[in-house]
């Protein structure tokens, strides 16, 4: 579970910084991912638990993610760079389609899209 000592310190490391700046938060992601796949199989009672805290971790993690993406998106309609918020919004719907802001996002990706061809 060495791999989860490394995700556990990245984790904290992203709390502790810049609570704006998610650059490494992919990463963060993926590295979980591969001690979740790694250890899929696991029986030991404490180490389903800290895949159970890793898990945990992962969901808060994409939570920062999608959070960010969507103040990204929102931004780039407030200053009216439809170009940007369609892009955007077009791959905040490919990549988190389960998202619960999705129908927001489709509903700025269509105004976006109407606002930018009425130009």
């Amino acid at each position: 579970m060495n791999g989860f000592r490394m995700c556990d310190c990245s984790f904290n490391l992203l709390e502790k910084n810049n609570k704006r700046d998610i650059s490494q938060a992919e990463t963060l992601l993926e590295a979980i991912d591969a001690v979740l796949e790694e250890n899929e199989n696991v029986d030991d009672e404490q180490d389903l638990k800290i895949l159970d805290d890793l898990k945990k971790i992962k969901e808060e993690v994409l939570n920062k993610i999608i959070d960010k993406q969507v103040s990204i998106i929102n931004t780039y309609e407030k200053l009216e760079m439809f170009d940007a918020t369609v892009t955007c919004a077009k791959n905040f719907i490919l990549k988190y389609p389960d998202s619960k802001f999705t129908p927001e996002i489709c509903r700025t990706l269509l105004k976006s899209q109407y606002l930018n061809a009425k130009r």
